[in-house]
């Protein structure tokens, strides 16, 4: 639908050209005519037609000094002049100043209709252009978006892209001279689920400082700074003092929170962005301040909560009956941990590994029932609901003590669905089916699938899936082992799903939870 303007002193003009436009062309919206220039101004502003058929000759501002005024305003509408005239300078003038044809009075009828076709064209295709150029623009910022974002997962998985930061670099025009890297953290742990607002404000602010990339994770929202030209290793101190105090008023006024910074050193290389990944991290950890920058001399040597010998006595103790002792040597935890400093999200991670260990070393001496699954999504669960670290240490107690319920009995004959968890538990590096473990049993597919449920209330592939999970979380651990190749090594021959599933399981991804036991490593 085009919406038209007449635009001339002579009524009966006016209901000629409404009578041809009605006549041929039935995607017109005819708006009510117009007798002078005033008029066409005021019309054009308000009604802003497509198409404007405008007389030059009008009383009072002429069609040509309406058409320059128009122009003046930059109003988008496209002119055709309509005159009695044959004065061609009149319509080179119109011409110059935007008009888009011209017809000559009296009307022809082929050769207006012919115009207006015409016009009509130039404004579906300038429409169509602006259509491709929004398009064109909305693709490039949502790929800015999905740039940046790939640019900080990298930097949180400890493998910094340059090949997504360098297509930043070329997007944005910009010079690289070095950057750094800063955590943030609420100074109140109440206020740590609120920190998807924050980045907000964080993000309104620092457009006007510099270009940056954001991601919160784990509690901790992480932003990397890349300054002017007039921000150096020199004075890169000075500039965050200034930008921290902005952000920390900024998030104070709008959500009450209190943050602080902590800070990485100067890198010239992007490829150095995982050192300061670690080097922010332990600056927010290591002071009260708002503001602290990573000094290599003053990180605090912090041990693992939970070694690998801890492991070892611990499942000792449970062997023995010793539930006491675990306990009590569980509960001297929290005297470690108040020293440590530690984030109550870390110590939660630290004691689901822990628990993954004992697991593992009891299952392995054959000290549990075969249906003593350990289900990270239920652990997680259990454990995000501990508001602070005693009950995280006493959950902890409590997932040993289900342990000691489901210790093996003495039997001489396995049950079938036994049988067939321990085929799962042996096999489960491979592409198993549910008609194959019914087989090596010597069951139906149905009987084995009901079995499963009766007794421990899970169908096959969420006990499959559990011993997956279980041993991908395990070989995570394990420095030697690439990432890409533990899918295969735990049964998913194809990564993505593998990743997907893991992702699910653990509220993690497989690159963030890899990130993390590293962390703890060296930690």
């Amino acid at each position: 639908m085009y919406r038209v303007l007449i635009a001339d002193d002579e009524p009966i003009e006016c209901q000629g050209l409404e009578m041809m436009l009605k006549n041929y062309f039935e995607d017109m919206e005819i708006l009510p005519s117009v007798y002078n220039g005033v008029d066409l101004i005021r019309s054009v502003t308000e009604q802003k037609p497509d198409i404007a058929i405008v007389d030059i000759n009008m009383p009072g501002i002429s069609g040509l000094e309406a058409l320059e005024i128009l122009k003046m305003k930059e109003v988008s509408v496209k002119m055709i002049i309509n005159t009695a005239y044959s004065d061609f300078e009149l319509v080179q003038q119109a011409i110059v100043l935007g008009a888009s044809d011209y017809i000559l009075k009296p009307t022809d009828q082929e050769k207006f209709c012919h115009t207006m076709k015409r016009v009509c064209e130039i404004i579906d295709q300038e429409k169509e252009k602006d259509q491709k150029t929004k398009v064109s623009t909305q693709m490039l910022y949502q790929m800015k978006e999905i740039i940046e974002e790939e640019i900080m997962s990298s930097i949180i998985l400890g493998t910094p892209n340059e090949k997504s930061f360098c297509l930043y670099l070329k997007e944005e025009k910009i010079k690289y001279r070095g950057s750094m890297l800063v955590a943030a953290i609420a100074s109140e742990r109440r206020d740590s689920t609120r920190l998807e607002k924050v980045e907000q404000i964080v993000r309104a602010e620092l457009k006007k400082f510099c270009r940056f990339q954001t991601r919160v994770y784990q509690n901790i929202l992480y932003f990397h700074l890349i300054p002017g030209i007039q921000t150096a290793e020199e004075n890169y101190r000075e500039w965050i003092e200034n930008l921290a105090q902005v952000l920390k008023k900024k998030i104070w006024e709008q959500e009450k929170i209190e943050m602080r910074f902590g800070v990485s050193s100067w890198k010239y290389e992007f490829e150095k962005m995982g050192e300061a990944l670690k080097e922010s991290r332990i600056a927010v950890q290591q002071s009260a301040k708002h503001v602290t920058f990573y000094e290599k001399g003053n990180v605090i040597d912090r041990q693992a909560i939970f070694p690998d010998t801890f492991a070892e006595e611990i499942a000792v103790c449970f062997q023995r009956g010793e539930m006491e002792k675990i306990k009590k040597e569980l509960q001297n935890k929290s005297q470690q941990i108040q020293k440590g400093h530690w984030l109550r999200e870390n110590v939660q991670m630290e004691a689901i590994s822990f628990l993954i260990e004992i697991y593992k070393k009891l299952h392995d001496r054959q000290e549990l029932d075969v249906f003593c699954q350990f289900s990270y999504q239920d652990i997680m669960k259990q454990m995000k609901e501990c508001e602070n670290e005693e009950q995280i240490l006493n959950q902890t107690i409590e997932v040993i003590k289900q342990f000691q319920k489901k210790t093996r009995k003495e039997r001489k004959h396995s049950s079938y669905e036994e049988k067939a968890v321990l085929y799962m538990e042996q096999n489960y590096m491979n592409d198993i089916s549910l008609d194959e473990v019914a087989e090596n049993v010597g069951i139906s597919s149905f009987y084995l699938s009901r079995l499963l449920k009766q007794k421990n209330n899970s169908t096959f592939v969420e006990i499959l899936t559990d011993i997956r999970i279980r041993e991908a979380i395990l070989m995570l651990q394990q420095k030697e082992i690439r990432i890409k190749d533990i899918g295969k090594k735990v049964g998913y021959l194809n990564p993505t799903y593998f990743y997907k599933v893991f992702k699910k399981n653990t509220g993690m991804t497989v690159g963030e939870m890899k990130e993390y036991f590293d962390t703890l490593e060296e930690k």
